[in-house]
């Protein structure tokens, strides 16, 4: 499944892309990708340091997969 997506952009930016074989769908989407990727490393290092902040001891393997198991086991065994 795919979302066709419509963006209007400055010329001067426009121009850029193309200079810099940017301007297509694939290279577009690797952009996007890679700005998603940015995003959500940069919300993890801020979340494990207010982790850290707080005090909160990490969590072992065993009790990683215990709370996995008890949220699987109140969905339904999903």
């Amino acid at each position: 499944m795919t979302t066709t997506v419509e963006l209007e952009i400055p010329e001067e930016l426009a121009y850029s892309l193309r200079r810099q074989g940017l301007f297509n769908p694939d290279e577009l989407r690797e952009i996007l990708k890679d700005a998603l990727r940015t995003k959500a490393n940069a919300f993890f290092s801020d979340l494990t340091d207010r982790v850290k902040r707080a005090g909160i001891p990490p969590m072992s393997d065993d009790e990683i997969q215990a709370e996995i198991d008890a949220v699987r086991v109140e969905q339904g065994g999903k």
